[in-house]
């Protein structure tokens, strides 16, 4: 069996403030403390763009290698371009000065990763993991390269994506993980069966095995002091959620919606970034009759979070697509009902525990909102529900587990 390497870079590129605590450095950190705990055997690894190579490392180092985080430049476009393809080489010589000598000045000093012959677990946004396989394969190194891919979102919202620049780009960064990875491991089985469809449809190249390794309900208990109190009165929350494919307009409809119905709405908490595209929505002319109704947590702590969980009427998700949707299992875990848009991930995510509605259609969402705030035993049988379903909930220990399980079984079955 190989030697597996668990990839830290997403947080040692990313790490700081509260981003840990939300998407996908939430993932990487928290399957990484499973891990730890759980398989000792497994071994934690850094890519330092500077010296284009990875470091053996531990979790504790992660505070220490914040302070050295390497200069990101993109090494792969989807379009050749003469003048930036001639410039880039230099470019990318003096970012790699610029992190080698930020890495120098932290004083760090870990044994270089010498990967032959095993296998490297990523979880990491796709756009890192070009440059660290140019890595991998400049030093002629044999690693099986098993990916954790999130979503295929941005391939899939709009039908004319290739005119996005960004989109593109997200585009060209999954080619590349594809054709270098033996397996792919996605957060969901929507996620699994999205990479076939667009396989099949020719957006991405045919991987060669995916697997799905789901994520979680588990929400942690969190260890900082409380910072940000929950409101006093019924409120919905909404956690990471922004105008567009995260659809948070709907939201703000169906409060509307109550208003004009003569109902005072719920207050509304926006857990998260405060966001420009958010307040320039909000602040259209249509909205001031509940803009007052929405509060913005911005740098909300774990603890602060499970505490918004708990107190909440319910927790709404509104999105349109999504590649798991932690705040409606985490919403769950907390023994709060959970609002959801009627799509095949978040049916995976919640099953029969969630109150579904259609996210074009605004006043199904108001219709459950109103239900939850006037119908007290309706809302109780619900909670209770939620409760007695909580042991079959999915923890994070169990995603660590089932990763593990799943690259060892395919170097097994190769090696038999």
């Amino acid at each position: 069996m190989p030697q597996i390497y668990y990839d830290l870079t997403e947080l040692f590129t990313y790490y700081g403030g509260r981003a840990r605590y939300y998407g996908i450095a939430k993932v990487v950190s928290e399957v990484a403390r499973e891990i730890s705990l759980r398989h000792p055997q497994v071994r934690f690894v850094v890519f330092s763009s500077g010296h284009r190579d990875f470091f053996e490392v531990t979790l504790e180092d992660l505070a220490t290698l914040s302070r050295a985080a390497s200069v990101r430049m993109r090494h792969v476009f989807p379009e050749p371009r003469l003048l930036r393809d001639l410039l880039a080489p230099p470019v990318w010589g003096a970012g790699r000065l610029i992190s080698r000598r930020r890495w120098s000045r932290a004083g760090l000093d870990f044994p270089v990763a010498r990967m032959e012959g095993g296998a490297l677990v990523s979880a990491a946004r796709v756009k890192l993991f070009p440059e660290m396989i140019e890595a991998i394969h400049r030093s002629g190194a044999d690693v099986a390269l098993h990916p954790i891919l999130h979503d295929f979102m941005p391939l899939t919202t709009t039908p004319d994506w290739r005119q996005d620049s960004w989109r593109r780009k997200f585009h060209v960064d999954n080619r590349v993980i594809l054709e270098a990875a033996p397996q792919v491991v996605t957060v969901s089985q929507y996620t699994a069966d999205e990479a076939w469809r667009l396989a099949d449809e020719g957006v991405l190249p045919r991987p060669t095995e995916v697997r799905a390794v789901q994520l979680v309900h588990e929400c942690p208990a969190g260890e900082e002091t409380p910072d940000q109190r929950p409101p006093q009165e019924p409120y919905l929350l909404a956690v990471g959620q922004r105008v567009g494919r995260k659809n948070l307009e709907c939201t703000f409809d169906a409060l509307l919606a109550l208003q004009e119905a003569g109902q005072r709405p719920p207050a509304l908490v926006l857990a998260g970034g405060r966001r420009a595209d958010t307040i320039d929505c909000l602040a259209q002319p249509k909205y001031d009759a509940i803009r007052d109704r929405v509060l913005h947590y911005v740098d909300v702590s774990q603890t602060d979070l499970v505490a918004l969980y708990r107190n909440a009427l319910a927790t709404v998700m509104a999105t349109r697509m999504e590649g798991w949707g932690l705040p409606a299992g985490e919403s769950l875990w907390e023994g709060t009902p959970a609002l959801c848009s009627d799509i095949p991930v978040l049916h995976e995510v919640c099953g029969d525990l969630a109150l579904y509605f259609d996210p074009d259609s605004p006043q199904q969402l108001a219709d459950h909102v109103q239900r939850l705030m006037r119908d007290d035993s309706f809302r109780e049988a619900l909670r209770r529900r939620i409760a007695t379903a909580r042991p079959g909930l999915r923890g994070w220990s169990a995603v660590a587990d089932d990763l593990v399980a799943v690259v060892e079984a395919f170097h097994g079955t190769r090696a038999a």
